[in-house]
């Protein structure tokens, strides 16, 4: 590994074993073939090199094996096969409790963890002001860490950790448990000493991973799916939810290729939706939307009311249509009924149509259609990369200064 680089992996895998029963352990030991051991490779070949100043976020799913890829490089595990070097001090905040002993006060933890950490006795005295001052918890320095909130403890750790002047800075997703004010806090910090320090750092948010990193990694199932610029990466990490839930069991039954046919022998229903389709299966945010629907009028009725809700990938109701609500009167079957979003603002994502025909005063439905089909936005990018809109959608908006 070259003075310019931080971190370099090569062919890196862990392997931890699981044993049915505690006697299984004893017998690896003593009697070797007799004991019966389960394996599980937490990464498998990891081939990773990362220069100095660079800041690299993590993303994965839980289980993924992020959590041991921070720790083999912070050197608390030590890989099964491959070469690992570090080129420099490593500060680490892995998780919550890491380095402390709950007996201790936050002042001898101070010590203790700064001690762990590589410094003196006399660099921690010299900075312990700093540390306190930036933790921000006041007469509470004094008081066993077992008394403390999972955000005191936090404040704690990070400020100890953002004080060690490390080479390389190692953040997994601790920082998930402070309040706003103090991440927010620790952002400063870190965008800081983005330039001198080497900054690995695993988070659930995309956005924040997206609009701090230089370069982003996904761990899937202990190897490296991507890696490379952010966006392209934290957009592939996110287009994986997509088609998770494209397939979901749901859709399937109900939806093939955005269309839906339905049984109508059911002689006692008065009007069947029988298929909903949307003009394109994919939208730039902006663009209009038209959803259509089919219907099929067994018996004749009048004044109906048309619904349809728009959910996300998660379940959540993101918005929804009613012609009764929109004091819209409909006196006479319409076979077709096209319902017109233009310049739609919903920001990326895969959204799916519940359809419904209900009474006039909205008491009753006379046929509804869970997942009758679905539509995926995208958005576009500024000039930096950065999506223009993130959460559930984009508002209409003018800048005045």
């Amino acid at each position: 590994m070259g003075e310019d680089w931080a971190i370099s992996l090569k062919n890196v895998s862990k392997c931890f074993k699981r044993y049915p029963r505690p006697v299984d352990r004893l017998k690896e030991t003593f009697l070797p073939g007799k004991s019966t051991v389960d394996t599980f490779w937490a990464l498998k070949n990891i081939n990773l090199e990362i220069p100095k100043g660079q800041t690299v976020g993590v993303v994965g799913q839980n289980g993924s094996g992020k959590s041991t890829l921070l720790q083999i490089i912070a050197g608390t595990l030590t890989p099964t096969l491959g070469e690992l070097q570090v080129n420099g001090r490593v500060g680490a905040l892995l998780e919550l409790g890491s380095g402390f002993n709950p007996e201790f006060t936050g002042r001898q933890n101070v010590f203790f963890y700064g001690r762990l950490l590589g410094l003196s006795q006399q660099e921690i005295e010299q900075r312990f002001d700093d540390i306190a001052g930036f933790a921000e918890i006041g007469d509470f320095i004094e008081q066993p860490v077992k008394t403390y909130s999972s955000g005191m403890f936090v404040r704690l750790a990070f400020s100890v950790v953002a004080q060690v002047n490390a080479d390389i800075l190692i953040i997994d997703e601790a920082l998930s448990v402070g309040d706003m004010y103090f991440q927010k806090k620790c952002i400063e910090k870190m965008k800081s000493l983005k330039k001198q320090t080497s900054i690995l750092y695993v988070s659930h948010s995309i956005t924040s991973v997206r609009n701090f990193c230089d370069r982003a990694i996904w761990i899937k199932e202990g190897e490296v799916e991507k890696d490379g610029e952010c966006s392209f990466v934290c957009e592939a990490y996110e287009d994986s939810f997509i088609q998770r839930q494209a397939q979901n069991d749901a859709i399937n039954k109900q939806n093939e290729t955005n269309k839906i046919t339905k049984n109508i022998d059911n002689q006692e229903q008065e009007v069947v939706i029988r298929e909903v389709t949307t003009n394109k299966s994919t939208y730039l945010s902006g663009e209009d939307i038209t959803i259509t629907l089919n219907l099929d009028f067994i018996k004749p009725i009048q004044y109906y009311g048309v619904g349809i809700l728009i959910r996300n990938e998660a379940g959540d109701l993101v918005t929804l249509f009613n012609t009764v609500r929109d004091d819209v009167v409909i006196e006479k079957p319409h076979e077709v009924i096209k319902l017109c979003i233009p310049n739609n603002n919903f920001t990326r994502g895969t959204y799916f149509i519940f359809a419904s025909i209900v009474d006039d005063h909205i008491l009753y439905p006379y046929d509804k259609l869970d997942f009758s089909a679905n539509f995926f936005v995208d958005v576009k990018k500024n000039n930096i990369g950065i999506p223009v809109a993130e959460g559930y959608f984009r508002a209409d908006h003018n800048w005045i200064f």
